[in-house]
């Protein structure tokens, strides 16, 4: 903070001082400056000469004002004397010289303030406290001088007099001072409380404290500990030490304040050491060089001096010498030593401060050499080689790998244009699983293009043939001296080297599945220590096929494996000296001659100089593929060993040891030196097989009666040589079998070794190891299954969770009394809720949560990835074990179909197969389960107790949330149940919009058939790590974040891309319990949520993609009250035509003509006005529709990616990135909202999610429009029959009904409908849809006839009964008439006396009347009430109305006056019911519902 410009706002800056002393500062010109120092000396001056100003150095005015006052009467006598007093008249000046002694005093005080607010380690909040103090003093400056007070002004005292009449000038000049300074930091005074509380968070008051920061600042302010790390530790340290899950909010407070720092000091400390190092070697300096000086001015770092220094250089420093070191690129840097002689306009008393910051410059300079004379310095090519590619930096701050999960611009396919792109390019195309990214040539366009080289011209005459040998030695010369491309394999290691070890496991897990060559053993570039990178290995599995021979039947056997637990032979080669015969070429030819595992020096970009590849040890494993032509029928890992194995000892005596055969490259063996002849020598002495390959002798295999084997590879083809080779090495292997020599090489037991670094060994790795151990002890102690763990450890999900969820959806299809069925499905929903509260305390979920809560983040990170480790490997184990059991059960139910076994053992076996198919299904096991659980208990808790912010519980949501930013997938759709636990990710969205904001986002989802290849593509497009295999790996779905990088925000409206994982589709497994409505709804959610859905389609025919849209689009009408507006692109895998796009034009159209056909059907039955498909999601075809080849080079599981396949991936990339830079995308609380809103929608559609497509839809509502017909036929001819017999019973003429007759009368009409029912089920154009239906239809009809007896025949005994019971009442009417006489009779004698009394009779005579009703009608049954809702809503429903639609109305209130209309005519010509049936039925249809009802009533 520099204040110099302050006073160019107040009246200071105006004063004569100023103008008097530029003026002297232009009479330099003329100023005798020796003479007036010389006299300066003669009249022992104070001062031995005067100071100028500098604004770079601004603070010198202050000091040259107060040298110009000192001296003040000795320039006064030195200008008399030269005869210039005249041009000078301001120094007998009373009252310009009164200003000038105000003018140093208060510039006095400014530039005690400056030197104040200066130097390092001060943070803002001490900084800003000067600034307030030194305001403080200017008010007290203002009124003490208007008091004609003088005491801070000493200057000015001096002439208190003449000041006196000034006194209110100098308090106005200081107040327009305060003035300016209050301006000019009102920003922080905005932020004064924030400082304050970061400054003093003990004595903060919490309740004045931001509402996020009080319940922190309560517990920081009771924590005896933190308050005495308070009073002992720096403040960064502090708030370094602060946990982050439990102040997140005050460390992210101090991060910003502490953050910010005075920033002229850093200047002004640069300009100095700038100015000193050009002092005298201006020259030697570049811009390259300048930058590194500032660098190191301006750190408190301490440089890694084996990065900048080189092997073997000689580093001299003396008192007179220059010192000298070397930077990133080989540039030397030259620095002077300061002289401390005085110089030209400069004193012994200069500024305080930049004297401090010379003074540090040579500290660290002379520290910079002590330091490069102690260290071993590295390679200079190695230096020069992280220069080129702008890496220098990197080894120490390494890359990780959340800077390659943004979103950047597109890849480059083929070249670059900068060498300083390399890196990033290597890398992002590594991760889209380009094995190409291995050479990326730059363009030679660009100055650091250097290849293809250019063709030398030159002019050769046939004399010049005498010189041609001199003239190619120029040439060759020539071409030395130029500098080469970097070697592939530099641009690989370098990147590995500065990656973290997150992203090195990521790099390593991609180069595997490119099928290359892994990095085993590899040289630290500066300290050359021997590292081995086991942690890398940890998530690569391999998969081969073994053929084993049984009861002269062969079986194959598949085995899959973590490569570090892998027990295999390994193979290592060696090269002794320098050959003409690559040998990584030869080893490719043994695993795959059609790909180069290793890099070899005839690959693309291979040069003769390569810095990082000697003494690196690679490996790559063989994995047979269970065919008869496999080169090995097992597994065996291949090492290399690159460079001469005579130099790099350690590594080579690590693999010789660890292998089952050595391989050994060699000249010959008569012409070896002396080393070389020992170490062979040596080799044929031991046990181990050997192998020599001698590259200049031509001699045959020859085999030693020791086991070892020697052949001459010159003259030979390179082919004769591999399956020789090949034949050797099965031939060892097979003799070792059984043998005490056989050794199996296991990556893990590398960490055993001594002499070499395992990177797993990092304190952060080992805490995080050491944690998942504790959860995966406690999960395998007794050796439970899968199934069983998850039952055990999670009970929360699995049963409970599934129960919970099915009827959840029952409540929104309820019938019959619905509050009545609602009240009783909440309370099992609550109880539900209850039982998963009780179960929830489980010692897993307690380990996990701690573990999760409490690690920092680095530590936190190994944790998740070391239990996703454990957790697939205990995953592996169990469905390798159950794999082979059901390979078992299914041979012995083969065997018993084929033997026609009739008994109970093939149904006893097919129930064992059954089972074993559903530990098939539940053998998966990794985090997604854990936060399942996390969620289920979160909602579990959140349903009995409510909100709560003090519980354990309550923070699980923040927990997942900092996952999910930091990049890790969330289920937002449970795959086992099919339901979105709607709570616990509303929350967990809720969490990250607190950390984020509400950011916008892009929704990208992705839908597809099972095993179409949907996660490989998100996974090669966008880096990630979805899990894929053959079969069924994702289940439901899953949501992963990717930042949008800064680059790309510029053409954004979005700060994110949310990428949505799904499911695949119509999966056999699923058949019978996961129904066409699962994939349905699934596929309406997912579509649904996305701005844009990929539909994936593995191979050219969409058929099935494109009935499941049918659905989706028709969901999307009947969801009115959701916003939705999606897109789709469909992309075509696995086809191999380059031409594809152009040949199925044709087939495109035909796709857009069936969408937008069925979209209009769908329009016409849910009454919309959408025209066609893109109505409703946005599609062009034309565009669209993309091609994509197929995935793998050749048969796996050797067979790399197929570079295409990235590439159409890449263009898909680049379709979607368009898409998005032009949609606004939504904010996250939007997204949240979206997601509550369709899924409580797609909870209340229980209609079009069981149908196949749209088509299917009209045709059924076509058919239950035709049921209804043939009901009415048959109510109709029931009702005639009806009133017939009914007649005839009134008549006298019947007194018995049999259902015998009624199904005679009835069987005309119900054979009429019968074979109308058949025509129409075979007649019909769309009879082979129809048929699916046939059978449930006719027997609905069968069904409803019988019912319809019934209910004649009922209601007839009753007209009979009715009929008894008149004849009955008639045949006693006489004798209840003298009962009625003879009871009056007594009624009337009795009541005599009363006969005056009419109110009397009247009450004794209707008491009598009761009695006697009451007598005479004890046998008859009480008449029923008639439920006349219940009624209504069965015709209704027997009328083909959805009962949804039935409830909807019934809530909506359109059906409270059903019971008091007489004529429904009106009431049936609803919009809805039209939709629903065919127009010209409509009144006729609402006059039989009407006669219906009031048959009822």
């Amino acid at each position: 903070m520099g204040y110099s410009d302050t006073l160019t706002f107040v009246e200071v800056r105006s004063y004569a001082a100023f103008k008097w002393c530029r003026k002297t500062r232009l009479a330099k010109l003329f100023f005798p400056h020796r003479q007036f120092i010389a006299f300066l000396e003669e009249t022992d001056a104070e001062h031995h000469d005067l100071l100028y100003h500098s604004r770079v150095r601004w603070l010198s005015l202050g000091k040259v004002l107060q040298r110009v006052w000192d001296l003040k009467e000795e320039i006064g006598a030195f200008l008399e004397l030269l005869g210039k007093a005249d041009e000078f008249p301001e120094l007998s000046n009373k009252n310009w010289l009164c200003d000038f002694a105000f003018a140093v005093d208060i510039f006095s005080h400014m530039n005690e303030l400056n030197v104040n607010i200066q130097g390092k380690d001060r943070f803002v909040h001490d900084l800003y406290t000067s600034v307030k103090a030194f305001k403080a003093k200017l008010a007290l400056f203002s009124k003490q001088i208007l008091n004609e007070s003088f005491t801070h002004f000493p200057t000015l005292a001096t002439l208190k007099e003449e000041a006196g009449a000034k006194v209110k000038k100098y308090s106005e000049t200081l107040d327009a001072l305060h003035k300016e300074f209050c301006r000019r930091f009102v920003d922080f005074e905005k932020i004064n409380k924030s400082l304050q509380l970061v400054a003093c968070p003990l004595s903060q008051d919490p309740e004045t404290a931001p509402e996020e920061m009080q319940l922190e600042l309560i517990d920081l302010q009771a924590d005896a500990v933190l308050k005495e790390k308070f009073n002992s530790l720096k403040l960064n340290d502090f708030y370094a030490s602060l946990n982050e899950a439990v102040f997140p909010n005050l460390r992210r407070t101090a991060q910003k304040i502490l953050a910010l720092f005075g920033s002229t000091y850093v200047c002004e400390q640069t300009f100095s050491v700038m100015n000193f190092n050009k002092a005298s070697h201006r020259s030697n300096l570049t811009d390259q060089h300048l930058r590194s000086i500032l660098r190191i001015a301006t750190t408190k770092l301490t440089p890694d001096f084996d990065a900048l220094s080189d092997e073997g250089t000689d580093v001299n420093q003396s008192e007179n010498s220059d010192d000298s070191t070397t930077l990133g690129g080989g540039s030397e840097i030259k620095s002077p030593e300061p002289s401390l002689s005085k110089h030209k306009g400069t004193s012994d008393e200069d500024m305080t401060v930049n004297k401090e910051n010379i003074s540090g410059n040579m500290e660290m300079t002379t520290k910079v050499s002590e330091e490069i004379k102690k260290k071993k310095p590295c390679h200079r090519e190695t230096e020069t080689l992280l220069g080129r590619l702008h890496l220098e930096d990197r080894l120490d701050q390494k890359f990780p790998p959340a800077g390659f999960l943004q979103i950047h611009p597109p890849v480059k396919q083929h070249h670059v244009t900068s060498e300083k792109d390399l890196a990033h390019t290597f890398l992002q195309r590594l991760m889209m699983l380009d094995y190409r990214a291995r050479y990326i040539p730059v363009t030679p366009d660009s100055p650091e293009g250097t290849h293809p080289m250019p063709v030398r011209i030159t002019d050769i005459t046939v004399k010049d043939f005498s010189d041609l040998g001199a003239l190619l030695r120029s040439r060759a010369d020539t071409h030395q001296t130029q500098q080469t491309h970097v070697h592939p394999m530099d641009i690989q290691m370098a990147v590995f080297h500065c990656s973290d070890s997150f992203l090195k496991q990521r790099m390593i897990t991609k180069l595997s599945h490119c099928q290359y060559a892994l990095p085993l053993l590899v040289p630290d570039p500066v300290t050359m220590e021997i590292e081995c990178p086991l942690w890398t290995f940890r998530p690569i599995t391999k998969t081969w096929k073994v053929i084993q021979i049984k009861e002269d039947s062969s079986i194959v056997r598949v085995k899959s494996v973590p490569v570090c637990k892998a027990e295999t032979p390994l193979v290592s080669f060696f090269r002794l000296g320098s050959l003409s015969v690559s040998k990584s070429q030869l080893m490719n030819t043994l695993i795959n001659d059609r790909h180069s595992t290793f890099f070899h020096r005839n690959c693309p970009g291979s040069t003769k100089s390569r810095h990082l590849m000697d003494g690196v040890a690679e490996i790559a494993w063989y994995c047979p593929a269970g065919k008869p032509n496999d080169a090995f029928n097992d597994c065996i890992a291949f090492c290399n060993l690159h460079g001469d194995a005579l130099l790099v000892e350690t590594q080579r005596e690590i693999l010789i040891e660890k292998s089952s055969i050595n391989i050994f490259l060699i000249a010959s063996l008569q012409k070896q030196d002396k080393e070389s002849c020992s170490l062979i020598s040596a080799h044929f002495e031991s046990q181990k097989p050997l192998i020599c390959l001698c590259v200049d002798d031509s001699c045959d295999v020859v085999k030693t009666t020791t086991g070892k084997y020697i052949m001459g590879l010159k003259d030979r083809s390179q082919s004769d040589v591999s399956e020789e080779l090949k034949k050797i090495i099965r031939e060892v292997l097979s003799s070792l079998d059984g043998s005490h020599l056989k050794s199996s090489f296991q990556l893990e037991t590398m960490a055993e070794l001594s002499g070499i670094r395992v990177d797993e060994t990092d304190p952060a790795c080992q805490k995080g190891k050491s944690a998942a151990v504790k959860i995966m002890d406690l999960l395998t102690k007794d050796n439970m299954d899968v199934s069983k763990i998850k039952h055990e450890f999670l009970p929360c999900q699995g049963h409970l969770w599934d129960q919970w969820s099915k009827i959840h959806k029952e409540l929104f299809h309820l019938r019959g009394d619905i509050e009545k069925q609602k009240s009783k499905k909440q309370q099992e929903l609550m109880n539900i809720r209850q039982e998963q509260c009780a179960a929830s305390c489980s010692k897993l979920m307690e380990l996990f949560i701690e573990s999760l809560s409490s690690l920092p983040l680095t530590e936190k990170v190994y944790f998740l990835t070391w239990i996703q480790i454990f957790m697939d490997t205990l995953s592996t184990d169990t469905l390798s074990s159950v794999l082979c059991n059901y390979d078992k059960k299914w041979s012995e139910v083969l065997a018993l179909k084929n033997k026609h076994d009739k008994s109970g053992l093939l149904l006893r076996k097919q129930t064992e197969l059954g089972e074993i198919s559903k530990q098939l299904q539940s053998a998966t096991f990794g985090l997604e389960h854990i936060f399942r659980e996390m969620g289920q208990i979160y909602e579990a808790y959140r349903a009995i107790e409510g909100e709560s912010r003090h519980s354990d519980w309550s923070k699980y949501p923040e927990l997942a949330a900092q996952l999910m930013i930091s990049g890790h997938p969330v289920e937002l759709m449970d795959g086992d149940v099919g339901h979105v636990p709607l709570t616990w990710i509303s929350s967990l969205l809720e969490e990250a919009i607190k950390k984020l904001g509400d950011q916008t986002v892009f929704v990208l989802s992705v839908l597809g058939l099972q095993s179409s290849g949907k996660s490989t593509m998100l996974n090669t497009m966008f880096g990630l790590q979805f899990a894929v295999s053959a079969g069924r790996c994702t289940k439901g779905a899953f949501m992963q974040l990717l930042k949008v990088s800064e680059e790309m925000k510029k053409d954004f409206k979005i700060d994110y891309v949310l990428v949505v994982d799904t499911e695949g589709l119509r999966a056999l497994e699923l058949e019978g319990n996961a129904t066409r409505q699962h994939d349905n709804e699934l596929a309406t959610f997912v579509v649904g949520l996305g701005n844009l859905t990929l539909i994936n389609i593995f191979g050219e025919n969409p058929s099935e993609m494109q009935d499941i849209l049918q659905i989706v689009v028709q969901a999307f009408m009947r969801m009115k009250e959701v916003k939705l507006s999606p897109s789709c692109v469909f992309v075509h895998q696995n086809v191999t035509d380059v031409a594809a796009a152009e040949k199925n034009m044709d087939g495109k159209r035909r796709l857009q003509e069936k969408l937008d056909q069925m979209a209009k059907l769908a329009a016409e039955e849910e009454v919309c006005n959408a025209e066609c498909f893109s109505d409703v999601i946005e599609f062009d075809v034309q565009k669209d529709v993309k091609y994509c080849a197929q995935l793998w080079e050749g048969s796996p599981p050797m067979a790399p990616p197929n570079p295409g396949y990235s590439e159409s991936i890449q263009d898909l990339k680049n379709t979607i990135l368009s898409k998005a830079s032009k949609s606004p995308g939504i904010t996250l609380s939007q997204f949240k909202t979206k997601v509550q809103d369709l899924w409580n929608a797609l909870l209340n559609e229980n209609f079009v999610f069981s149908f196949k497509n749209t088509l299917e839809i009209a045709v059924y509502r076509k058919l239950e429009a035709q049921y209804g017909n043939w009901t009415w036929t048959l109510r109709s001819n029931m009702l005639a029959i009806e009133n017939q017999l009914h007649n005839r019973i009134e008549n006298g003429n019947l007194d018995k009904v049999e259902v015998i007759y009624l199904k005679k009368e009835s069987n005309k009409t119900h054979e009429t409908i019968r074979k109308a029912m058949t025509t129409y089920f075979e007649d019909d154009k769309e009879n082979e849809m129809l048929v699916q239906w046939r059978g449930r239809f006719e027997t609905k009809v069968k069904e409803f006839r019988n019912e319809q007896v019934s209910t004649v025949k009922r209601k007839l005994d009753e007209v009979i009964e009715q009929k008894k019971a008149r004849k009955k009442l008639d045949d006693k009417k006489t004798e209840f008439e003298d009962k009625l006489l003879q009871k009056s009779k007594e009624l009337a004698q009795q009541l005599k006396d009363k006969a005056k009394d009419e109110e009397e009779l009247k009450k004794h005579f209707s008491s009598v009347w009761r009695g006697w009703v009451t007598e005479l009608t004890a046998d008859t049954k009480p008449v029923e009430d008639i439920n006349l809702e219940k009624d209504q809503f069965t015709v209704l429903e027997e009328l083909g109305f959805e009962v949804t639609l039935i409830n909807e109305c019934k809530q909506n209130g359109k059906y409270k006056n059903i019971p008091w209309f007489g004529d429904y005519s009106n009431y049936v010509k609803l919009q809805k019911i039209l939709a629903i049936l065919p127009s010209n039925n409509s009144r006729e249809l609402a006059a039989r519902l009407s006669e219906e009802i009031q048959n009822e009533q």
